[in-house]
């Protein structure tokens, strides 16, 4: 029960503040450094949320490690292209 509640608990912080991220994201529109900040801000969010994950499930490896990072850095490049 405490692993679900665990998991519960990771996957909604995750998903409350990437939704608060991208809305902040919206309203900051025409300020071109704080979307990036957001955007990294939410990557970073992502990584740590993902590791985090693979640690309690004891499944965590070099290569996981590795994909999550890849991921991360090409969902920034993502955005990045599309928000210039």
């Amino acid at each position: 029960m405490k692993k679900i509640i665990k998991y519960d608990l990771l996957s909604n912080i995750f998903l409350v503040l990437s939704l608060a991220m991208i809305a902040a994201s919206f309203f900051l529109k025409y300020r071109n450094l704080y979307q990036y900040e957001i955007i990294f801000i939410t990557v970073l969010l992502y990584l740590t949320s993902s590791l985090l994950h693979h640690h309690f499930d004891k499944s965590l490896t070099f290569e996981i490690v590795l994909e999550y990072i890849l991921i991360g850095a090409l969902a920034f490049l993502i955005i990045f292209g599309i928000a210039v």
